[in-house]
């Protein structure tokens, strides 16, 4: 069961990573089109404007790397809980079944 946590966790890791990549890209990709389609003085009045919105963005990444955090945080406790729900479950299973034994003994 841990397995396939592990594997959907890396598989979800590495999604995130070309995601990051392919937005990375798209950016290089737009400002060489860029220089090489418009004139200069309008490349730099456009390149002021991208650098305006380019923190914007990077600002929604860091936002979605802390709610991704903190997805990964709440799904680890949840993790944590039940183990220690069925060890204590456990427990009281075994409780069960000697007091089950005892009483059988009495009876015979």
């Amino acid at each position: 069961m841990r397995d396939k946590e592990d594997i959907f966790n890396e598989y979800v890791q590495e999604l995130e990573k070309k995601e990051k990549e392919e937005r990375k890209e798209r950016k290089e990709k737009m400002m060489n089109a860029i220089k090489l389609l418009i004139a200069p003085q309008v490349v730099k009045a456009f390149s002021v404007n991208i650098r305006i919105q380019l923190p914007e963005e990077s600002n929604s990444d860091i936002e979605e790397e802390n709610d991704r955090q903190k997805r990964v945080a709440a799904e680890a406790a949840i993790e944590e809980r039940k183990k220690e729900v069925e060890a204590e479950l456990g427990e009281q299973l075994k409780e069960r079944s000697k007091e089950h034994e005892k009483h059988k003994i009495s009876r015979a």
